[in-house]
């Protein structure tokens, strides 16, 4: 039986200023981030950002820690083209592609030099420009677009210098937007796989992107197709990755066009259309 002085001690924790001070203790850690986000802000010279910016980097030290979000600031305003974009998205991202890939920003320099070549305010752009992510998710297939583009960088061995340079038939800014509309199409794939009842599967879809069902079905499609396949979906635009992947076009003639794309011949809009046949593509649609 406790004696009576450890009766009083228990007693003691569950006093009201006790439980009041033990509530409080989160709000005292969120206030602490939020001023060490603000001190952080005027100690990098950096412009003025917004609320929601603001309120990101707060999450980010809350979880990370003040060096964790030191980096991702630096990592945005220091790189070259990006002085201006420490936006909510960018932020996230960026904190993201760390958090993912701890031994990348642990390359210095080279890592903030890697972001020379990406201008973010423009990917950002334009997949707002595309009306399919919804704002909140920008940040998500934004860190799936910055993270292949440095694994190219930090996981790829160079290529020898007599080597010709690769071919990119599209902008920089092109290529990240349809690697994160393949993203968005392998997730409706999956939801769709567990998801039989067609109704049941709209109410998720409509819950990820504000899209048509024609245009749930096309992008499903395409990540079906080539979702695993960048060498395929680096070298085309969306609508030729659309048309590759139709289920009117014969398997045979997807076949050779595959070939003649991955041998860097030139693939006229008319060869892409899709012939007519009444034979059943295998594509899962």
């Amino acid at each position: 039986m406790p004696s009576k002085g450890s009766r009083k001690k228990v007693a003691s924790v569950g006093d009201p200023e006790t439980r009041a001070f033990i509530q409080s203790l989160p709000l005292v850690e969120w206030g602490a981030a939020l001023e060490a986000a603000r001190r952080l802000l005027v100690a990098l010279e950096t412009p003025a950002v917004s609320p929601d910016a603001l309120e990101r980097l707060q999450k980010v030290i809350r979880y990370h820690g003040e060096e964790h979000a030191t980096l991702v600031i630096r990592t945005i305003i220091e790189s070259e083209g990006n002085g201006l974009a420490l936006i909510e998205p960018v932020i996230s991202a960026v904190s993201r592609v760390m958090t993912r890939r701890p031994e990348w920003p642990e390359k210095g320099i080279a890592w903030i030099a890697a972001f020379d070549g990406i201008s973010l305010l423009q990917i950002v752009e334009t997949m707002r420009g595309l009306e399919i992510f919804r704002e909140e998710s920008l940040g998500t297939y934004l860190a799936v677009a910055i993270e292949s583009r440095l694994a190219k960088l930090f996981t790829e061995a160079p290529a020898p210098e007599t080597a010709p340079p690769p071919k990119v038939p599209m902008s920089q800014a092109r290529i990240p937007a349809i690697m994160a509309k393949v993203a968005l199409g392998r997730e409706l794939a999956a939801i769709r796989d567990k998801t039989p009842n067609n109704r049941k599967f709209g109410e998720l879809a409509r819950a990820r992107c504000d899209l048509e069902a024609s245009e749930i079905s096309e992008l499903m499609r395409v990540a079906r197709c080539y979702g695993d396949r960048e060498e395929i979906t680096s070298r085309l635009s969306w609508r030729s990755l659309v048309a590759l992947s139709s289920s009117r076009l014969p398997d045979h003639v997807r076949r050779g066009l595959e070939k003649r794309i991955l041998a860097r011949a030139s693939v006229s809009a008319e060869s892409r259309r899709p012939e007519r046949d009444d034979r059943p593509c295998t594509v899962k649609a």
